[in-house]
């Protein structure tokens, strides 16, 4: 899984919070699309837990399952 520094979680937390849309477009630009797509897959939004599957982020599409109460996909992050 791909490493986060501190200011990337900062951007995050912007982004679910206040819908900050300065924040997302820093995510985009430092190459962390994913997190953005992670959050829209938590707010079910189906088209982006299937960008998380199809572009290598399997475990952020778990966490999101795991979120979900999906029991597999708790087993799979804790042996991953």
């Amino acid at each position: 899984m791909k490493s986060y520094d501190k200011e990337i979680f900062e951007k995050l937390i912007l982004l679910i919070r206040n819908n900050d849309k300065a924040a997302e477009q820093w995510l985009i630009e430092n190459n962390c699309k994913e997190l953005i797509e992670f959050w829209d897959a938590c707010e079910g939004i189906e088209k982006s837990f299937k960008w998380l599957l199809d572009n290598g982020h399997k475990a952020l599409a778990a966490t999101v399952d795991a979120i979900n109460e999906n029991d597999k996909a708790k087993v799979f992050l804790l042996s991953s």
